[in-house]
């Protein structure tokens, strides 16, 4: 009979990431939800209404930690071997582990909440009910490493990249064409994700590749912010589709542009198990999965975002700072990837092969469940001592 993982998340609403885990557990495991999420479903109803949500973000959300009032929801039953917790913590007197993004997911992503509460986030992850710490890149690792005295908890730290279940596909053939994608966001309201994601600097450096290479094309699937100026040859705008069509025009695609200033995405890893090279930056863990199937643009100044993640209250500043001090660069640099395949094509089929190589060895399904696996049975059959707070 397979051992039973409670999986409990931050958000009842759950992203690609976890989905595609909970599809997948390793072998001998199984996942389960929680069959009550009764004060987060609360907590989400209340927020659609603006003034609430104005409320929560602005005056309760910078003092109040959100995490101790979800984890009221969290009952374990008695059949239950662990708890695997998604980017955030757990106080409770059971064996548990967590994945996370960065050391500022431990802390509602609120850097207030972090400062306030880093002695006792430290006891916590010290605590011998905490199995394991896994956050997804060697950058999330570090900044844990930065922001916490991990001299309690430092062999409990493992790197597990998530991963995503993509079968070899038959990519279309175009002789004529070089296809580029780049995969924004459904938020039309909200600019800031587009531009986070890079999407002002594609569009732009396409200005200037569709006038140099009248073979190459390329299709956003987004949402276009108000004032963004889309009309150029060659260029195709589409709005967000299910995920299963996205893996269609990936078929149809040679290049992921992805100029994102975000931590590395899942389109990432789907773009890598479809064989697509991929031009990205240097921000954060994004040179994690780029390397020969690829190309990282240099971002000459990050400033303070260089060797820490980025608070939620400071996306808007953030991205204005970013795009300021790089846009230049990154548009130079895209324009300089793209020159460099479409005067050379065979780049293309050398760095798609690494692509699918890379995805294989670090970030398919197989790869992490194996990591899993070990990491669930050491979790599993440690002796539960009492927890140290």
């Amino acid at each position: 009979m397979d051992k039973k993982i409670l999986f409990y998340s931050f958000s009842d609403k759950l992203h690609t990431i976890a989905q595609e885990m909970i599809k997948h557990p390793p072998d001998g495991y199984s996942y389960v939800m929680p069959a009550d999420r009764s004060n987060q479903h609360r907590v989400e109803s209340l927020k659609k209404n603006k003034l609430i949500r104005a409320i929560y973000k602005n005056i309760l959300y910078p003092f109040m930690n959100p995490l101790s009032f979800y984890e009221k929801d969290l009952k374990v039953a008695s059949d239950i071997d662990l708890v695997y917790v998604s980017d955030f913590l757990i106080n409770k007197k059971v064996p548990w582990v967590c994945d996370c993004e960065v050391a500022l997911s431990l802390s509602g992503h609120n850097d207030y909440l972090l400062n306030k509460n880093r002695r006792k986030i430290e006891d916590v992850l010290a605590s011998s009910y905490c199995r394991k710490i896994m956050p997804f890149t060697n950058f999330g690792k570090k900044t844990i490493e930065r922001e916490f005295d991990t001299s309690r908890f430092q062999h409990k730290i493992e790197v597990v990249h998530f991963a995503a279940d993509v079968p070899i596909i038959r990519r279309k053939k175009h002789d004529r064409y070089i296809n580029i994608i780049f995969v924004g966001t459904a938020n039309q309201s909200d600019p800031v994700i587009f531009n986070m994601k890079g999407g002002r600097e594609a569009i732009s450096a396409f200005r200037i590749i569709s006038k140099k290479y009248p073979n190459v094309r390329m299709k956003i699937i987004s949402n276009i912010p108000q004032g963004i100026d889309t009309k150029i040859e060659r260029l195709e705008v589409i709005s967000l589709m299910p995920r299963k069509e996205l893996f269609k025009i990936y078929a149809e695609s040679d290049i992921l542009l992805a100029p994102t200033y975000l931590n590395l995405g899942m389109s990432f890893v789907e773009a890598m198990g479809c064989s697509l090279p991929i031009i990205t930056t240097d921000m954060f863990g994004l040179p994690e999965a780029v390397k020969d199937n690829g190309f990282v643009i240099h971002l000459p100044v990050k400033g303070k975002y260089e060797y820490q993640s980025t608070p939620l209250s400071e996306f808007p500043s953030f991205t204005d700072f970013i795009y300021k001090n790089n846009s230049k660069s990154i548009i130079t640099g895209i324009v300089e990837a793209v020159s460099l395949v479409a005067e050379h094509p065979y780049l293309i089929t050398k760095m798609s092969s690494a692509s699918r190589e890379r995805y294989e060895k670090e970030f398919s399904v197989e790869y992490k469940n194996a990591k899993l696996k070990r990491i669930f049975d050491e979790a599993t059959l440690q002796r539960k001592e009492t927890a140290v707070y």
